[in-house]
């Protein structure tokens, strides 16, 4: 997450000049400094985050075993709570990786203040995101050199509709627009930034955290 937002910094800083990106070296860097700053920080948005989407998901199915028990109601009880909890946990999960990315980008951030400052922009970066699979998909489905092109170009769609406030296809729109002309430079870097959140994974119990 630190290396994302240290790449979207560099692609807003540097909007219109060509080749320009830092180096991989100092984008390291920079994002390690910003991850040690804000540890506990995105330990307590990632716990709280997680929590609510679990308990998003888990509630309405245990709200339909309940009434399943006191009084059986057939599947259409099921279906239901299947689709509450599902709407339930995309939204919470989408609030929680919003809270996470304002951990990262806001100056002064506090736990309180990512959940209240995210709650808001849950619609709208749900929405982004969705343009984002769909084209990015539609990319990969024609030919496959579009959809690598696309996914590299619109990356940092989310984070433009949370830090600069614009939704769906204006997002998408400025993303296209940092990019322009330094490609090959964004793609490389989204590369490393892609094996080094890989490779914390390994690490057991928190390796899923130092990745993010």
């Amino acid at each position: 997450m630190a290396l994302r937002r240290k790449c979207y910094n560099a692609g807003v800083e540097a909007s219109g000049v060509a080749g320009t990106w830092p180096l991989p070296a100092g984008l390291i860097a920079d994002a390690w400094k910003l991850f040690r700053d804000r540890f506990w920080l995105v330990w307590g948005v990632t716990g709280l985050g997680a929590a609510a989407t679990l308990a998003g998901a888990l509630l309405p199915l245990a709200a339909a075993g309940l009434v399943q028990f006191i009084a059986p109601a057939g599947a259409l009880v099921w279906i239901a709570a299947c689709l509450v909890a599902l709407t339930a946990a995309l939204w919470l999960g989408s609030w929680a990786q919003i809270a996470l990315f304002d951990a990262a980008l806001h100056q002064a951030p506090t736990l309180a203040g990512c959940f209240a400052r995210s709650w808001p922009r849950v619609a709208a970066f749900s929405w982004v995101c969705l343009l984002y699979m769909v084209i990015v998909a539609g990319g990969f489905f024609l030919l496959f050199v579009p959809g690598l092109y696309l996914g590299v170009a619109l990356a940092f769609a989310p984070f433009i509709c949370i830090e600069e406030g614009l939704g769906g296809l204006d997002a998408l729109a400025r993303s296209l627009e940092y990019s322009r002309g330094r490609w090959l430079g964004l793609a490389g870097r989204l590369a490393l930034i892609l094996v080094l959140s890989a490779l914390p994974s390994l690490v057991p119990w928190v390796g899923w955290l130092i990745g993010a």
